[in-house]
């Protein structure tokens, strides 16, 4: 992200330029199944895992204001999504 705001000559430009961004967030079952079974089923049940990403994905939405407000989240269950692209 700094790579890029530094090719604006204001910060109100880089602002400017997120605002109208469309932001794409993807993951796929076994990106969070794996992480879950690794390492975090020793401290949560898969509920509170759960409610703990989604408590933390909505507190980054909510204090990041630069962002634009559109956003195209996918859960692509069987195969990576880059096989499609």
């Amino acid at each position: 992200m700094e790579d890029l705001k530094s090719t604006f000559d204001s910060p109100e430009g880089f602002t400017q330029y997120l605002s109208k961004s469309l932001f794409f967030i993807h993951h796929a079952d076994n990106d969070l199944g794996l992480t879950f079974k690794a390492e975090m089923e020793k401290r949560y049940s898969i509920d509170k895992y759960a409610e703990l990403l989604i408590e933390e994905f909505s507190k980054q939405l909510k204090t990041n204001k630069l962002l634009s407000k559109i956003f195209w989240i996918l859960n692509e269950r069987y195969k990576c999504l880059y096989l499609y692209m």
